[in-house]
């Protein structure tokens, strides 16, 4: 893997991509104007950090400048990108390329968009982002007189998080290494999001990075939930996504700590663990034969101080709908 700690490049990088004409929306496609000219900037930036391709020196020079040395390395005869990058909502991500490293961090997905919709609104107060990554969530929902602080246990992911915040000058933002919420001990937050490790460890992963979640999968994400009651502010509330697996006739609900809180869950169906197993590792299907796992069910949680807990069954093409449903019931999203 690249070493993040040699790359020497801040928010004049980000000036650099806008300069050459790398927004947004070039983020899933080369635009037109681009495509044609393969020695275009643009062209030159997608290919290495969207298209995982390759490139001259003399063409990487030309679209990065110096900070081309630590943001590459070498490939045959040229060079290819040693992260990935996203342009989301006008900020420049860097991620690793998934490889199946347990201490790579991952690039944003379809559940990073989830929370961020579902958080989508909030206008005020702290913003903590639990098991972090490379730092997505927490820079986005960060703004003017919204701090955002991010933890991971994952040192790398940390480093990249940081690199993200300078690159897009987001001195708002704090990014600090530790397990869930002992970074930030004694202190409150109005919005904590968070997509713990949600899949069941394999024999031998003892260590809560990547995709590991301990035995049945929902052991942090558990631990967060739990915890939230001691670090939301009054009026704070927590979204936590993950999977849980469940045993025959065991119900989701049991399975969510709720004491001195209120718990909103917006359910998937059922998913048939053979499959779901498939989309991992040959190894996970064993795994969850073993401890009895009979279906999985991805959740997301809405907790808030209070009592109670209700449920709500979600489609997988309404998981962009769900804050109109938390809309009536929470006024300041």
């Amino acid at each position: 893997m690249a070493a993040i700690d040699r790359i020497q490049c801040d928010r004049r990088l980000a000036e650099r991509f806008r300069a050459i004409g790398l927004t947004t929306e070039a983020s899933h496609s080369i635009p037109p104007r681009h495509a044609a000219l393969r020695d275009d900037p643009v062209a030159i930036a997608l290919r290495l950090f969207r298209d995982h391709g390759s490139a001259s020196p003399e063409e990487v020079f030309r679209c990065l400048g110096s900070a081309g040395e630590g943001l590459t390395r070498g490939a045959g005869d040229g060079l290819c990108a040693a992260f990935r990058l996203d342009l989301i909502h006008g900020l420049f991500l860097f991620s690793d390329w998934p490889a199946g490293d347990l201490e790579e961090a991952l690039p944003p997905g379809e559940i990073t968009a989830i929370l961020y919709r579902a958080a989508a609104g909030f206008d005020g107060g702290r913003v903590l982002d639990l098991g972090c990554g490379s730092g997505t969530l927490a820079l986005l929902l960060a703004g003017p007189g919204v701090p955002a602080v991010g933890t991971d246990v994952n040192p790398r992911a940390i480093a990249l998080a940081r690199l993200n915040a300078r690159v897009n000058d987001r001195g708002g933002v704090e990014f600090r290494e530790g397990s869930l919420y002992q970074p930030v001990r004694n202190e409150s937050f109005d919005l904590i999001v968070s997509q713990p490790p949600f899949i069941p460890s394999a024999p031998g992963v003892d260590r809560h990075i990547f995709l590991h979640g301990g035995e049945r999968g929902d052991e942090l994400a558990r631990a967060i939930i739990a915890g939230s009651a001691e670090h939301l502010a009054p009026d704070g509330r927590a979204f936590v996504f993950s999977d849980w697996a469940l045993r025959d006739g065991e119900r989701l609900a049991d399975r969510i700590p709720h004491e001195r809180l209120r718990a909103t869950l917006y359910v998937s169906r059922p998913i048939d663990p053979a499959g779901y197993a498939a989309s991992y590792s040959d190894e996970l299907a064993e795994v969850l034969r073993e401890r009895g796992i009979t279906g999985i069910r991805q959740c997301l949680t809405v907790i808030e101080h209070g009592e109670g807990l209700e449920q709500h069954e979600v489609l997988p093409h309404q998981w962009g709908e769900v804050n109109k449903t938390l809309r009536p019931r929470i006024s300041s999203l």
